[in-house]
């Protein structure tokens, strides 16, 4: 009784949605879009940044992990497992490869590795995340793996620094004031 049902214009819809529901909430001097004329290279921080799609039928199933899920979808019963998503990294890695713009990986929560890159690039993008589920109340309203330290380490390092949020729910951002653009 299961069968895939995506093709090119579910996947093209879908797309077009994610575009769509993306919120500016912060662009100091428009750091935001990216001009590929002054952006020579971006580093993309963060283990958010390339985070796998979480499979109920995987490794966790019947522990702990159902009830949270991903970044993508959040976990539980209604979880959906996403056939054709594209990390931030990828994407971004994309993009910057089509306007001839290098990109730095530090695709982790460590704060020295994540500042080095910062400083070797024009404009650093934290991803940063957090998700929920059913079952269980989240323990705050921090963003996992303690971005929110990792976010204020390298703002410090880099003045154009923008914070790619993926959340299903509320967050704290002690960090706003600090850096160039949220989204």
């Amino acid at each position: 009784f299961l069968r895939n049902v995506t093709n090119s214009r579910h996947a093209a819809l879908a797309k077009t949605l994610a575009q769509q529901s993306i919120v500016l909430l912060k662009n100091k001097d428009n750091v935001l879009p990216l001009d590929k004329s002054q952006v020579r290279t971006i580093a993309v921080i963060g283990e958010a940044a390339s985070a796998p799609v979480y499979n109920p039928n995987g490794a966790n199933q019947g522990g702990d992990g159902w009830s949270y899920g991903d970044y993508y979808s959040g976990g539980g019963s209604g979880h959906v497992v996403a056939s054709n998503a594209v990390t931030p990294l990828a994407g971004i890695m994309a993009r910057a490869t089509q306007d001839g713009i290098r990109v730095i990986q530090s695709a982790t929560n460590d704060q020295a590795a994540a500042v080095n890159a910062a400083r070797n690039a024009d404009v650093t993008i934290i991803v940063a995340a957090t998700t929920s589920g059913e079952s269980k109340d989240r323990a705050n309203l921090n963003l996992d793996k303690n971005a929110d330290g990792l976010i204020h380490a390298v703002a410090k390092a880099s003045v154009r620094t923008v914070v790619l949020v993926e959340a299903s729910g509320p967050v704290l951002m002690p960090w706003r004031d600090h850096v160039a653009g949220t989204l």
